[in-house]
């Protein structure tokens, strides 16, 4: 027996040690490509086995290899799955691409979370890498390019400035168009992004079809952008630092301005201004002035020729730091950041300082799962004065207006303005327009402090398995607080009235939105071919509006800057205090219906039902339904296609569904209003607006067909979208007769539709372990048109017209045909095509001119990798369109010769008959005509940057990091146009004197404790 039990014994020792014979341990380390920072929880798998692993904290792991193994597996949230080849070697290191169609994968929608294969929304994914330590301070204008069918303009180059918005075109007339914005579930004000940081956000989500947008019913309209904030991940705690610092420096414009001696032949040309004044030909000064004078005149001022770019603008600094933390275990994960960040505008006083703090936490006790996310932010915005007008006090506008031969200070290096002594022994040459512009900043402030809070609380528990009771709550607060200082005894401080001794004022803003969302979610596979999501909610948001604003005279030059140095008002001395302010709320209750179901994994089907009721509208029109169809087909599983091995993906979608806007009139605009008023110095009530009982929503109907495919490999990958958007009942502004008290009503009337196609390409040209090179094209079309007014064709809307069968935005202006060779006056065209010189605003013509919507977007950019050596570019594109650019109508005008500074245009002035030239002729009027309609279409080099990630050996030696990253930022680099201005792109019809994009150097370094 015992001879036996030995046996037994041996046999099974051999045994076992004949199996460890046959494994082999694995050790290596899993880190990303892109920055060389290690991976924690990556899975580690044996192909064909069901043996793995995870990576440790510091992106390390060790594995037991069975013999014969070959292949190992790795896999990663983000990132693109690896296999690595087993060679003689136990030790094995692997870098991970991140895999922006991996980040897709799950697509959000606010309400639910659906796989990307059983999706049936249009939807586009920006991730945090595309977000992230750009140099921009406003997320909305890092947006621009980014996802098909988005379209971004921005109205201003100064710090912080928001843009224009638009999804799938624009849709309203004067309701708004502008998208609604989520920021993890809760809404937040659009155009509000100054105090926001992007570095803190995960991805953003843009919704555009009526399965996603119909979600959020009426305020879905316009289209949903989905902001996601980062959180933590299980692991060893992670310290991170990313910090940049460059310089922004001034484009050029498209235009090149006269030299002082050009402008005087100019003037002497046209008889006007100084070029006339000191010309020997003008024999009435020979008289006044004499002709020794004249000349001494003339020397004094021909040595000077000023470029005044050089005094009102600057080179701006630039820098950003933000240290993070985050980590945590499989309960409770967190994620935490400090932040500051610092950008000098180009314009002299002009800049954004924000400070920002973020607190994310997540807990999940198995039931039951809570989630926290808070962020507070505040910011300081300096602004230069008079930002988009054709003011003297606006150095966009003073920098190219003034005259060359002004001199902007004296012999004691102190600005000369108005009314001060000059440098000139003749006060005839007393012209100050670029001085006085040179002086606002030092004699005056223009600023926002603002503090913006969010808030975000959600639960959930499973009361049986599947069904969860669920509830998020939400607020978003802002407060702005503006400051306007114009200091006593300077020459803007002269020109105050009442008083003429400097002014204070502070305005102050106060938004508070506050939601929950309460209800249950089932979710269940049946067997393993039925897959139900079902939603029931309920939602309330309210929503409330205060402004308060004073400006008071008599400033005590001891007391600038505060409230203290304002001189009390009196009957006496007439320094009266206007104070003026407003409050409002309103509110919004919805009750929500979702289900998804998804049959053997490729079929889905999807509808949503939700009814809203808004205090906006009235009584009659205040609740209406809305819902949703959609379905998606995973061709790519059926049995047929399983032999075409080069398509690895096809899905086809399509959905249909109703959404509405209300944000077209003030929260009681549907009642009949009262104001304040004064008659005889007496102060009274009187009626303001009519109001509208029967005033309705804007509706929307959406339809969408789409597909995803992926071919070779998924080395390339095709999104593509075609829809069309019809909305009626349009926000329209009717006019009535003066008899009847006011001047317009609020009516609902007209349609508007949007049609188009969207396409997304991602190609992986090369893919190989040391050598990655890819691209990606984002490409939209639309097609806008107005296809019904209800009781009229059209109606005028400044220097555009709205017209039944014409796009929004389209130009309305008399068509100009250049000098008349024989006489030099300007020669306007009739609308049968006959000519004339008489200018008549009845001949206004649009076909010629298009419109300032464009009906072509999108963007393109590579990403290269070598090693360790990374280089990725993006450009970003609009066509097809023209905007109303006021500037040449003051820059090439023969009226405004003899005051203001012209652009060498006017060298082609027509002086004698027979000359062809598009200027007319000294002495004749100019008019805003379609000389000044200029194509905006334009290219832009929008970022390009060069990294290298630190080799893992030397992180390693260094101890202390895990890793790091050096790069370098260039932002706005080139920009190809025929616009004659500024810049091309803003976020409206007409161009007159805006701050423009700055062109943006940074070095900056990301490391990972």
């Amino acid at each position: 027996m015992k001879q036996k039990l030995l046996a037994f014994l041996l046999m099974g020792i051999m045994a076992v040690t004949t199996a460890f014979a046959q494994n082999r341990t694995i050790t290596g380390r899993v880190v990303g490509a892109d920055d060389g920072l290690p991976l924690p929880g990556v899975s580690v798998r044996v192909k064909g086995s069901s043996q793995g692993t995870t990576t440790g904290s510091e992106g390390t792991f060790t594995i037991n290899v069975p013999e014969g193994a070959k292949t190992l597996t790795f896999t990663y949230i983000g990132y693109a799955t690896k296999e690595a080849t087993l060679g003689n070697s136990n030790s094995i290191n692997v870098r991970l691409e991140s895999d922006a169609k991996q980040l897709s994968e799950v697509v959000v929608t606010g309400y639910t979370n659906t796989s990307r294969a059983n999706s049936v929304s249009a939807t586009s994914k920006v991730s945090s890498k595309e977000v992230n330590n750009v140099a921009v301070a406003s997320l909305d204008q890092i947006l621009q390019g980014r996802a098909a069918g988005l379209t971004v303009q921005a109205g201003s180059g100064q710090p912080g400035s928001a843009a224009r918005v638009i999804i799938r075109g624009q849709g309203s007339i004067n309701g708004s168009s502008t998208p609604l914005y989520i920021l993890d579930g809760v809404p937040i004000e659009s155009s509000v992004f100054s105090t926001l940081n992007p570095n803190d956000f995960e991805s953003v989500n843009v919704l555009k079809d009526a399965a996603a947008t119909s979600l959020y019913g009426s305020r879905g309209s316009n289209g949903v952008i989905l902001i996601t904030s980062k959180r933590g991940r299980a692991g060893k705690t992670v310290f991170t630092y990313s910090g940049q610092g460059g310089v922004s420096v001034r484009t050029s414009s498209k235009f090149e301005m006269l030299t002082t001696p050009e402008l005087l032949k100019l003037q002497e040309n046209g008889k006007s201004g100084m070029g006339w004044t000191l010309s020997p030909l003008n024999a009435a000064t020979n008289t006044s002035l004499g002709a020794g004078n004249k000349q001494r005149m003339l020397d004094s001022i021909s040595k000077i020729n000023n470029d005044w770019t050089d005094y009102l603008f600057q080179n701006g600094s630039f820098q950003s730091h933000q240290v993070g933390a985050s980590g945590g275990n499989e309960k409770t994960k967190f994620y935490s950041s400090i932040s500051y960040y610092n950008q000098e505008g180009i314009a002299l006083r002009s800049g954004l300082e924000r400070y920002n703090l973020r607190l994310n936490l997540d807990h999940n006790a198995d039931k039951f799962v809570f989630g926290i996310q808070t962020a507070a932010g505040w910011s300081q915005s300096d602004f230069i004065e008079s930002e988009g007008a054709v003011a003297l006090a606006n150095p966009y506008a003073a920098a190219f207006l003034a005259l060359p031969w002004e001199s902007p200070y004296d012999s004691q290096g102190n600005i000369i303005t108005s009314g001060t002594r000059n440098n000139y022994p003749f006060a005839i040459l007393d012209s100050r327009i670029g001085s006085n512009s040179l002086d606002r900043p030092f004699s005056t402030t223009n600023k926002n402090n603002q503090f913006k809070g969010t808030v975000a609380l959600d639960a959930s528990y499973e009361l049986v398995k599947g069904l969860k009771a669920k509830s998020k709550m939400g607020i978003d607060f802002r407060e702005t607080d503006g400051e306007r200082s114009i200091y006593p005894g300077t020459y803007p401080g002269g020109l105050t009235n009442p008083g003429q001794q400097g002014s204070f004022s502070q305005a102050n803003t106060r938004n508070l939105q506050l939601i929950n969302t309460s209800g249950f979610n089932y979710f269940n596979v049946i067997g393993s071919k039925h897959e139900i999501d079902a939603s029931a909610l309920v939602e309330v948001l309210k929503e409330n509006y205060k402004t308060f604003n004073y400006v008071g005279y008599g400033i005590n030059a001891k007391l600038k800057d505060t409230p203290a140095g304002v001189t009390g008002g009196t009957t006496t001395n007439g320094l009266i205090p206007s104070v003026g302010g407003s409050k409002t709320s309103a509110g919004f209750v919805s009750l929500i219906g979702i289900a998804r179901y998804t049959y053997d994994d490729k079929y889905t089907l999807q509808a949503s039902f939700r009814r809203d009721g808004s205090s906006r509208l009235p009584e009659a029109n205040r609740f209406q339904n809305f819902y949703s169809v959609g379905a998606n087909w995973d061709a790519k599983k059926e049995r047929f296609f399983e032999d075409v091995q080069f398509i690895n993906d096809l899905r086809i979608r399509a959905s249909y569904g109703t959404t509405a806007n209300g944000n077209g009139t003030s929260d009681f605009g549907y009642l009949p209003t009262f104001g304040s008023v004064s008659y005889a110095g007496t102060a009274g009530v009187a009626p303001s607006s009519p109001g509208n009982p029967n005033y309705d929503w804007e509706y929307s109907k959406n339809a969408n067909i789409g597909f995803d495919l992926g071919i070779l490999n998924n080395r390339i990958n095709i999104q593509a979208d075609v829809y069309n958007r019809i909305t009626d009942n349009l926000f329209i502004s009717q006019q009535l007769s003066r008899t009847a008290g006011f001047s317009s009503l609020s009516v609902n009337a007209g349609k508007v539709r949007n049609r188009g196609i969207e396409t997304l390409v991602d190609l992986d040209i090369l893919k190989k372990n040391d050598l990655d090179f890819s691209i990606n094209i984002n490409f939209g079309y639309n097609e806008n048109e107005v296809t019904d007014l209800g009781q009229v064709n059209e109606y005028e809307l400044g220097t555009s017209i709205i017209r039944k069968g014409l796009p929004l935005g389209s130009h309305y202006m008399v068509r100009y045909g250049g000098a008349d060779p024989q006489t030099g006056n300007p020669i306007y065209y009739n609308r049968d095509g006959s000519t004339t010189n008489v200018y008549n605003a009845a001949t206004q013509s649009v076909a010629e001119f298009g419109s300032s919507n464009a009906p072509f977007n999108g963007g393109f950019g590579s990403y290269l990798r070598y090693k360790g050596v990374d280089l990725s570019t993006f450009f970003s594109f609009m066509s097809g369109y023209s905007r109303f650019n006021n500037e040449t109508y003051f820059l090439t005008n023969v009226g405004f010769a003899g005051s203001y500074n012209q652009t060498r245009t006017m060298l082609d002035v027509w002086t004698t008959p027979g000359q062809q030239t598009q200027i007319q002729r000294f002495g004749s009027q100019r008019q805003f005509t379609s000389y000044d309609i200029q194509d905006a279409s334009f290219l832009r080099l929008r970022n390009v940057i060069l990294g290298y990630n630190l080799p893992s050996s030397l992180v390693k030696r260094l101890g202390f990091l895990s890793g790091a990253r050096l790069y370098a930022q260039g932002q706005n680099l080139l920009t190809w146009t025929k616009w004659q201005g500024f810049d091309p792109e803003d976020n409206n019809n007409i161009a007159q004197f805006e701050y423009p994009a700055a062109r943006t150097f940074t070095f900056g370094l990301d490391v990972r404790f």
